[in-house]
């Protein structure tokens, strides 16, 4: 792999990923994927990412549905109605009295029934805002929640992007130790073939070949059993990508240089928990709860409306008048101001705005204990790193001493002057030791992840 040099510009954890990935040497049609073939796929297929980006489409959509209300407003409405029973008055009998008739008693009352059998009203009505500052409180509120769903999306981006890395150097560590367990079982293979001719021409015993046969058996088990982790360690990797688990795919890369890597001190200089997106989401939070204040105390004042209206109405008690539209349907129309006085509520605005205040309180405090999280966050995630590299330094050591201390118990060996038994317990040392380096190498990427997420350094731009 062509060596790629270090740029001081980007996070360490970037060039982590970038240098174990040769872009050249990839054919996307080939399903061939490195690291950033792995994050540039998720962004475009993972389904928390399609629907935190699809959030962020609603949020836009309210805005238009809000704006919407502050323009002319019309709707055309039509009424036909059959008076089965007509409304009826009641009216002082002497109205109807002749004049100067005194044999009506005066608190005598006749019930008249006005109207028609039938009536209608057909109208296009239309209304426009003038005035009502809740509208453009809602309008400014919409367009943050709209600021809100873009940085859930990096977040949730974030979250991803950490979720392919581990999944994707899983990959690359399984596939390491499944090559040293190829390289094991070569190696003990020849070893076997060996002892076997150290057996037939008198130099070893059947126990000797024996006591080879089985590691070689319980290496090739292991190697199917390695198989089936690197499988898995696929399927998780694309199942974090948003590809289907059915699909094909190559991951490229290597772990060359990854340990000095993993030991340069991370960029802390200038850190401050304002550049964590959690911190932005919370800012964008507490300017919600202040307009949502807002809102409410602009309810206090009037709202204005211009309407206007017109339409046609008609009366009849025939059934063959009621479509009579030339003769019996009667145009009307107006235009006029409406104005919405708010006088008292029963204090309900009061206590909602107390209710609103205490919960903007609660996004204030939340501040401190984000801080304190971020700060406890870094710390411990640096004493990981720092615990993992050490831990990784020793167990190199490990597996350079099992492997020193296998070869000179197989020179003696086969020499003749070392024991079957050690060299079987030397063997399980240095496959145990390798097993157990990888493993720690692992644990040292995760823990430089994490120290680089915690410093709000992880994410992805396309």
């Amino acid at each position: 792999m062509e060596p790629m040099k270090k740029l001081p510009s980007i996070p360490l954890i970037i060039t982590l990923l970038f240098i174990w990935t040769n872009p050249r040497a990839q054919d996307l049609s080939l399903t061939n994927y490195g690291i950033e073939e792995c994050l540039q796929y998720a962004v475009e297929h993972n389904q928390n990412l399609l629907n935190s980006n699809l959030d962020i489409q609603k949020a836009g959509a309210q805005i238009g549905e809000i704006r919407a209300s502050g323009l002319p407003q019309i709707d055309g409405k039509f009424f036909l109605n059959y008076n089965f029973e007509l409304r009826k008055s009641l009216l002082p009998a002497s109205t109807f009295a002749p004049p100067g008739d005194t044999t009506v008693p005066s608190d005598a009352e006749v019930q008249l029934a006005f109207g028609t059998k039938y009536d209608g009203d057909a109208f296009f009505q239309a209304s426009q805002l003038l005035f009502d500052g809740s509208y453009f409180v809602a309008l400014q509120a919409s367009r943050t929640y709209r600021d809100l769903s873009s940085k859930e999306y990096i977040k949730t981006r974030i979250d991803v992007v950490d979720a392919i890395y581990r999944a994707y150097y899983l990959v690359l560590i399984n596939r390491e130790k499944l090559k040293a367990l190829d390289s094991n079982i070569e190696r003990l293979e020849n070893l076997l073939k060996e002892t076997e001719a150290m057996q037939e021409a008198g130099f070893a015993e059947k126990i000797d070949v024996s006591r080879i046969k089985v590691n070689y058996n319980n290496l090739v088990a292991s190697k199917m059993v390695n198989q089936r982790a690197l499988a898995i360690s696929e399927q998780l990797l694309k199942f974090q990508m948003g590809m289907p688990v059915s699909n094909e795919i190559n991951i490229t890369g290597q772990l060359d240089g990854v340990e000095e890597i993993l030991k340069e001190s991370p960029q802390t200089s200038g850190f401050s928990p304002e550049q964590r997106i959690e911190y932005s989401i919370l800012q964008t939070g507490e300017g919600l709860q202040e307009l949502d204040i807002k809102n409410v105390k602009m309810q206090y004042y009037p709202n204005l409306y211009a309407i206007g209206r017109y339409g046609w109405n008609t009366m009849t008690n025939s059934t063959d008048e009621i479509f009579d539209f030339d003769d019996r349907w009667l145009n009307y129309g107006f235009v006029g101001l409406q104005l919405s006085i708010p006088i008292f509520d029963g204090m309900r605005r009061h206590y909602k705005i107390q209710q609103s205040k205490i919960e903007l309180s609660k996004i204030k405090n939340q501040f401190d204990m984000l801080e304190n999280s971020i700060n406890t966050e870094i710390q411990s995630s640096n004493d990981a790193l720092l615990a993992s590299l050490d831990q990784l330094d020793v167990q190199k050591q490990n597996m350079e001493l099992a492997k020193e201390v296998f070869d000179i118990t197989r020179t003696k060996f086969q020499e003749g002057v070392g024991s079957n038994i050690d060299l079987i317990n030397a063997d399980d040392s240095y496959v145990s030791a390798q097993a157990t380096y990888y493993d720690a190498l692992y644990n040292a990427i995760v823990a430089k992840i994490t120290l680089e997420k915690s410093l709000g350094h992880l994410d992805y731009n396309n």
